[in-house]
């Protein structure tokens, strides 16, 4: 990622959030085609804010991207839902780490018996202390047979927090071009079905930028955030 890609993301969260792994900052073409993106949906709700709202697009695209905040709670942790199972990194990735280094420990401890191996490995060592190698690959397999023994909270996932700061940042561009009505409404409580105004406006921009970045993000994670997300009010005008 370059600094001036970097400093896209800073200017948006006023910190550096790691992008999700895998995700790589939106290029010329992709940036085409958030172009169009904007302006179709500016004409499906009566917006007429131009490359503002495009700006606005690409910030949103830039908020989907960030990874999930992983944290501890209760001495266990926490994976929100748009990253992967710990119980699965666990079974996949953690225990085949632990096989492959107590394998290559057993290699290294066995290489005595091997002079042509032994021969190769000490002729390659550079600080002349092959003691100093065993410790370190000693040191990474205690981690993760550390990791291996840490438990994962039980029942619902946490939605993924972007979510949040995607409906955040559509009400402040709303109050701040539209001027009213920044509350997020849904037609029932169990409805998925957006209100008019800004609703449907923001439910659009998630259905549309979640498939153009190919995330699996249900309309129903966006309504569980936004049911609680108060509105927000522009200051007030003076006389």
């Amino acid at each position: 990622m370059t600094k001036h890609e970097k400093d896209d993301y800073e200017d948006i969260f006023g910190d550096w959030r790691e992008p999700r792994s895998g995700t790589e900052p939106p290029n010329l073409e992709d940036r085409k085609q958030l172009h169009k993106i904007s302006s179709d949906i500016q004409k499906r709700h009566a917006l007429t804010v131009g490359k503002l709202h495009y700006d606005h697009v690409l910030k949103l695209v830039h908020i989907i991207d960030c990874a999930s905040t992983i944290y501890i709670k209760d001495n266990k942790l926490v994976v929100p839902k748009d990253l992967e199972k710990f119980k699965n990194v666990k079974r996949k990735t953690i225990k085949k780490l632990i096989n492959h280094l107590e394998a290559a420990l057993n290699i290294f401890y066995k290489s005595n018996d091997n002079e042509t191996l032994a021969a190769a490995l000490r002729s390659a060592i550079v600080d002349d202390d092959f003691s100093n190698h065993l410790a370190g690959l000693s040191a990474l397999l205690e981690l993760a047979e550390r990791a291996e023994k840490i438990y994962g909270q039980s029942g619902n996932r946490p939605l993924p927090d972007w979510i949040e700061l995607f409906c955040e940042a559509c009400q402040d561009f709303w109050i701040e071009h539209k001027g009213r009505g920044t509350r997020l409404r849904f037609d029932s409580s169990s409805d998925t079905s957006a209100a008019p105004g800004i609703t449907a406006w923001v439910v659009d921009l998630f259905k549309t930028l979640t498939k153009f970045r190919e995330i699996e993000a249900p309309i129903s994670q966006l309504r569980s955030v936004a049911k609680d997300l108060p509105a927000k009010r522009g200051p007030k005008k003076t006389t």
